[in-house]
């Protein structure tokens, strides 16, 4: 069997349905429990292949997209099942998070049941709410920061965490402006860490994007052995 070595992929598609669905209990964000909601499984057949369960159907989570296209490097998508939509006359999509919508998440879950925050900007704020950490990009460059900011908002010290969190958001803007790891390994390699460069597809950031980056950087105390 002819094998194809990473070098030879320049495309990363993702395949998004335009809508979203799951099985089972815990958070959806965009779930619709109304008519429209029955309406899109009863036109798609939403419903379990073994056990029949009629599957939780919502509008599209761009979010949670967006995170995926971060995490994993996709260069584009293909959004499948538009057909389903053709019949509602108006769409929503989910292109935000409410804290609200966190809270009543943790409210209404068991307490061995953990949320971490998935983007480094919203890792006070989530806390805040009842949240548990962060799964961290910043803390790369920052982590010992981050740990401060965590420890003290642990400690009751909320205008320290909220200081240290006001001061970390201008980097953490800087290393998301374009998709990860791009950027991260962009800083580390600026600030003498050396970690390589991004796997094709995977480029360089354009000169712009470059350029506010290092200026970003000028103003921070980094928590790396360089």
């Amino acid at each position: 069997m002819p094998s194809l070595a990473p070098t030879g992929i320049n495309r990363i598609l993702a395949v998004f349905k335009a809508y979203c669905t799951r099985v089972g209990g815990g958070p959806m964000p965009t779930e619709l429990k109304d008519e429209i909601g029955d309406l899109i499984r009863e036109q798609a057949h939403e419903y379990g292949t073994t056990t029949g369960r009629p599957r939780r159907c919502g509008w599209f989570d761009a979010v949670a997209a967006r995170f995926s296209t971060r995490v994993n490097g996709f260069t584009g998508a293909a959004l499948t099942r538009l057909d389903v939509l053709g019949v509602l006359p108006r769409l929503k999509i989910c292109v935000g998070y409410k804290l609200d919508a966190i809270s009543k998440i943790i409210s209404n879950t068991r307490e061995d049941f953990l949320i971490w925050s998935g983007n480094d900007s919203d890792t006070l704020p989530i806390l805040t709410l009842g949240g548990y950490g962060v799964i961290s990009v910043a803390s790369h460059l920052v982590g010992s920061q981050i740990k401060k900011m965590i420890d003290a908002f642990i400690d009751g010290k909320i205008d320290e965490a909220a200081n240290i969190h006001h001061r970390l958001l201008p980097l953490i803007n800087a290393i998301f402006i374009v998709s990860n790891p791009v950027p991260l390994k962009y800083a580390l390699n600026h600030i003498g860490f050396n970690v390589g460069k991004p796997r094709l597809p995977l480029v360089e950031p354009d000169e712009k994007s470059a350029a506010i980056i290092k200026d970003t950087l000028k103003n921070y105390k980094i928590d790396l052995p360089i």
